[in-house]
């Protein structure tokens, strides 16, 4: 059992409120086991209240949690569920959020202002598919959009596949939302698709309507005022 150890507090991610932490060992280092060149750190792993408990489910990181409860006839388990939960939370908590951003940045993808797509610890070794977890949750990514990436409220995510599409609905209707201030968030390649999901054509849809057709309330005629609305564009463009 690994409980007591001395914490580089630069490269964690952790939250004041409840001194949740999340790191990898390889940063660490056990009291007395050596500082900056010892070769004694920490056991990767999920700890709550500064005890181990479990193998991490972010293989090879430190999980740190004061508030997790502890399952299984041995106290030896925690729900994955919970741990899920409980790194959204500290992201959401986290007190340094710049480095949060830079751990992140690779769900870009690569800008074409950049010769390579970043790299991050936080993404690498089997742990992006922890993070898969929440970015299933609405919330997480809002959180993710619009407080570590600062992509405008009301966004819609498009590539060329959108912008410069045959179809000519899907064009029109990117281009005429541009123009009424609707932000376009360019998909960057290599980005994740989860988190940045091409806009479908249901949705660009609804926006357009949202324009020319703001005091209509009943969604049946919505729907149909939207199928007219495609058609008339398709028909006009051919």
């Amino acid at each position: 059992m690994q409980i007591f150890w001395e914490v580089q507090q630069e490269s964690l991610l952790r939250t004041t409120q409840s001194w949740d932490i999340l790191g990898v060992p390889q940063d660490h280092f056990l009291v007395g086991g050596g500082h900056r060149g010892g070769c004694v750190h920490p056991k990767s792993g999920v700890y709550v209240r500064g005890i181990w408990v479990q193998n991490a489910n972010m293989p090879g990181s430190l999980m740190c949690f004061a508030g997790l409860d502890v399952d299984g006839r041995d106290r030896n388990t925690v729900c994955e569920q919970k741990v899920v939960h409980a790194v959204g939370k500290l992201f959401y908590y986290c007190t340094n959020r710049d480095q949060l951003h830079t751990l992140l940045a690779p769900l870009r993808g690569k800008s074409a202002s950049s010769k390579e797509t970043p790299t991050s610890w936080l993404l690498t070794g089997g742990r992006r598919h922890f993070l898969n977890r929440l970015t299933e949750k609405e919330w997480y990514k809002d959180f993710v959009w619009h407080k570590v990436f600062d992509v405008p409220k009301g966004a819609l995510f498009v590539s060329s596949r959108t912008t410069e599409s045959t179809d000519p609905f899907s064009k029109w209707a990117a281009g005429f939302l541009a123009k009424k201030g609707t932000p376009l968030h360019p998909i960057e390649p290599g980005a994740d698709k989860l988190l940045f999901p091409e806009v479908d054509e249901h949705t660009l849809k609804e926006r357009c309507f949202n324009f020319l057709n703001p005091d209509v309330e009943d969604d049946s005629d919505t729907l149909v005022v939207m199928d007219v609305l495609e058609f008339m564009t398709r028909k006009s463009m051919r």
